[in-house]
């Protein structure tokens, strides 16, 4: 039986240009990358002075209160005013300076919105979440495997390896409801205590692992997932020299949960923030129909200090992208690939009509 060939999950993404590539992005010390902008420019001040800072967000402000479109439910002041009040500082103050670039050119500002939305919502609101290590396979479940490539096996062998090293780091426990891992128990690597209560874990990343490196033959991918990363690093500075596409697949961006606090992370039903104190996280539920209880703080314990902790400007990114999911309401609105019932492998049908690749992306996070 021949390898399925697999199918990135940001193959179809279309990405709108950005309205202004040439406006440089802002460094580590506040000041513009590049030389030579004259001292007139909206980009020559420093992000570490807040009045200079608070003065180019009420001018970003008052361009956008000016906006006008006549597009039905055009939402793009309304999405840039939140995304310069929720970025980190460095990735609001760029957004504000490219703002201030367009002036009152509302297509250019339009556009803006529109790159944001395709570079950065979407690629995270759409894939973030999605399981990608399955259960030991059993019965059936094994013609799913057997269709696997050797690069999907060895995927899915590295999954499987993060998932242990994190387990051993968090304790054997979700680190959002402290249950134990079931299958560790049953393995003999976590002994249950009096009372305690367990369950199946997943281990989770942050970022999602759709971003990162698939098939760099095809150049459309390739440029899709370049952009990608250039505006996450342009909004999100801190998430540049830590992580790529290549390595996504890292313990800072991975956490052990139970599988619903997975799927509900993943729905940005609820986020993790840091806070001042190390390794203390504040919870942010976003929807009620996530049941479980969630404690207000969450404190991370390593468990084993060779694999490193879960990274704060991780879980930050995911924080900030949900908030302004919400607050803009389009989290339903981007698709998900989500299981159905004849997704099951226990539902394979009888007359070999079911598409095992469909299956096999999705249970790899290949589908879109």
């Amino acid at each position: 039986m021949a390898a399925h060939e697999m199918k990135d999950p940001l193959s179809g993404i279309i990405i709108r240009s950005h309205p202004a590539p040439e406006v440089p992005e802002v460094a580590t010390d506040g000041t513009p990358e590049s030389a030579g902008l004259p001292a007139s420019s909206v980009l020559s001040s420093h992000v570490s002075e807040p009045e200079i800072f608070y003065d180019r967000m009420r001018k970003a402000e008052m361009i956008l209160d000016k906006y006008e479109s006549d597009i039905v439910l055009d939402d793009t002041p309304r999405l840039l005013y939140h995304t310069i009040h929720n970025l980190p500082q460095r990735g609001s103050i760029q957004m504000i300076n490219e703002i201030l670039w367009l002036g009152g050119d509302n297509d250019k500002l339009r556009q803006l919105r529109n790159f944001f939305v395709d570079a950065v919502l979407k690629p995270i609101g759409a894939t973030a979440g999605q399981t990608v290590v399955p259960s030991h396979p059993t019965g059936r479940a094994l013609e799913i495997d057997q269709l696997m490539s050797e690069k999907e096996r060895l995927t899915r062998n590295d999954q499987e390896a993060l998932k242990q090293k994190c387990l051993r780091r968090d304790g054997y426990h979700c680190l959002i409801t402290q249950k134990f891992d079931a299958a560790s128990c049953t393995d003999g690597l976590y002994q249950r205590k009096p009372g305690e209560l367990g369950g199946f874990t997943q281990c989770c990343h942050i970022l999602p692992f759709a971003l990162r490196k698939f098939n760099e033959e095809n150049s459309m991918e390739v440029e899709a997932k370049a952009t990608i990363w250039w505006a996450l690093y342009r909004y999100f500075p801190a998430l540049r020299g830590k992580i790529g596409s290549s390595t996504i697949n890292q313990e800072g961006n991975a956490l052990t949960m139970v599988t619903v606090a997975h799927e509900y992370f993943g729905l940005f039903a609820f986020s993790i923030q840091p806070t001042d104190v190390k390794n203390v996280y504040q919870t942010h539920t976003y929807e009620s129909y996530y049941e479980e209880e969630l404690p207000k703080f969450l404190t991370f314990i390593s468990h084993d200090q060779s694999v490193p902790a879960p990274d704060g400007d991780f879980l930050n990114t995911h924080y900030v992208i949900g908030k302004i999911l919400h607050v803009i309401g389009l989290i339903n609105k981007f698709p998900r690939i989500r299981g159905s019932p004849d997704d099951n492998i226990i539902n394979l049908r009888q007359d070999g009509s079911t598409d095992l690749g469909k299956i096999l992306s999705r249970r790899l996070l290949m589908d879109w």
